[in-house]
């Protein structure tokens, strides 16, 4: 008994620290980031799908290492790895002169990287995916996420370990543990006259993408290194979003020339400290600026920025079928390996699958689903480009965590049908192993929960929503609990 009240003690003591109730909506460990209407959403339609979440942030699982290439470096990246352990390979071989396209999902653990060929099962695909490709044809190891002192990574600390082949703590970024900068290998790249690049979608000025050019004690420091990568100015493919880090304080990005044909995140108010001017000062650098996918397709060379939404890129249910503007992962991979290929000076390019995180924050399984589909085809661009180039072309990828603790799960609430069986035995199992017909049924939704949830007024209006772009649905009393939590993050 003395144990029961223990630990009845202590959910109470933690919940009242984390500040949340019982469902865990606000709370910052296992839901949250302001998420607690989506997560709640996702919590009530999850009996649908026996696909389970066990928090809504980052874990310590160890991620997949898979790379393809040259022998001399692969075979360095096998067995259990530290996540620095890359950087110094990745060294290695632009000393040889080696191309390297060093492709990051974030947040991406072992089952949002099965989705892709289970995916392929349930819709029977006969062509093996991408992902399939890359982990039959390189070398694997499994890779420890973890910052210095702590079990639990945030993007900064991962980020900064692949970037610059250093350990250091959560939020800090291009410098270690102490303080002191950092060089990392696209610098590196840089200075030995290669050409470099990155891509994302989400802030260019975001943690991943930040950690090859910023250095800075937090993450949030995002206009100080939007200023840093302008004062980098050389490297040569920039593609993301994060429109907001670049234009005046107290402006709106719509409000700047340059984004007149911008069509998402238009409205989003600038986040700089200051009066300065980054996309013309970028100009000022040489930059070819452009800000939807219309005009990306018509670069040819030169120094790229592109900047396709206010915010991060959408998330890809949300614009698969919408005319948003912005490129897909595919496109603006496939942009930048042509644009650095045509310097033929050797490049490094970091290609970031940023979206898989920030639904797996979400806990919503149908917008995750298609994050995994764009990045798979991201991957093939990758294969394709590589054709003909295997031996100077070192190709690795990897996550900076896991996140949301995804997984898809065996059940007793319900059975599947028994069958005879030619031997004259029946088959029958006492559980359900989660049928492939649960990924069709997820593959149905159409627009991400946060945008449901987000475009909802009322009760009434999201279960409509939810209707019209999902199979799922729910009851009058959990639409009004979700839109009670909405109402409650507005405070």
């Amino acid at each position: 008994m003395s144990r029961l009240l223990f630990s009845i003690a202590l959910v109470i003591a933690t919940l009242s620290a984390q500040k949340v109730d019982p469902f865990g909506g606000y709370g910052d460990v296992y839901w949250g980031y302001g998420n607690a209407a989506v997560s709640a959403l996702a919590k009530y339609v999850k009996p649908n799908l026996n696909f389970v979440w066990s928090t809504g942030s980052h874990t310590a699982q160890p991620v997949i290492i898979s790379s393809i290439g040259p022998d001399k470096y692969t075979s360095q990246l096998q067995g259990m790895k530290k996540n620095s352990d890359m950087a110094a390979v990745i060294r290695q071989a632009i000393d040889d002169g080696v191309d390297v396209i060093m492709v990051i999902g974030d947040g991406m653990g072992f089952s949002h990287l099965s989705l892709p060929i289970y995916y392929a099962k349930a819709t029977g695909q006969k062509d093996a995916t991408a992902v399939e490709e890359w982990l039959s044809t390189g070398k694997m190891a499994l890779s420890y996420t973890n910052p210095v002192d702590e079990l639990v990574t945030c993007s900064a600390a991962s980020g900064t370990a692949i970037a610059n082949g250093v350990k250091t703590r959560n939020t800090m970024l291009g410098v270690d543990s102490n303080g002191f900068e950092l060089e990392s290998v696209l610098e590196y790249a840089q200075k030995r006259g290669l050409a470099t690049g990155l891509v994302t979608d989400k802030h260019v000025t975001d943690a991943t993408p930040a950690a090859y050019y910023a250095a800075a004690a937090s993450r949030s420091e995002e206009s100080d290194i939007a200023s840093q990568l302008v004062k980098n100015g050389a490297i040569d493919v920039i593609l993301g979003g994060g429109a907001l880090m670049f234009v005046p304080e107290s402006t709106k990005v719509s409000a700047h020339k340059a984004f007149a044909s911008l069509k998402t995140g238009k409205d989003k108010k600038s986040k700089r400290s200051d009066k300065r001017d980054l996309i013309l000062e970028m100009k000022q650098k040489g930059y070819e600026f452009v800000c939807n996918d219309s005009m990306l397709s018509h670069v040819k060379g030169g120094k790229v920025f592109g900047l396709f939404s206010g915010g991060n890129i959408s998330a890809a249910i949300d614009r698969d079928d919408e005319a948003t503007g912005e490129p897909t992962l595919e496109a603006m991979a496939k942009k930048s390996l042509s644009v650095l290929k045509a310097k033929g000076k050797g490049f490094f390019v970091m290609l970031e699958s940023g979206r898989i995180d920030a639904e797996a924050h979400k806990n919503d399984a149908g917008a995750l689903l298609k994050a995994m589909l764009e990045t798979d085809r991201m991957l093939k661009a990758c294969l394709e480009f590589r054709k003909g180039r295997e031996k100077k072309t070192l190709m690795i990828m990897t996550a900076d965590h896991e996140t949301g603790g995804f997984g898809i799960s065996y059940s007793y609430d319900s059975q599947p049908d028994s069958l005879n069986l030619p031997s004259g035995q029946t088959w029958k199992s006492p559980g359900n192993g989660v049928p492939y017909k649960n990924l069709i049924i997820v593959d149905k939704q159409t627009r991400s929960f946060e945008a449901i949830v987000n475009t909802s007024k009322t009760a009434e209006e999201l279960i409509v929503n939810l209707g019209k772009y999902t199979p799922f649905s729910i009851t009058q009393e959990e639409a009004v609990s979700i839109m009670d939590y909405k109402e409650s993050e507005k405070k």
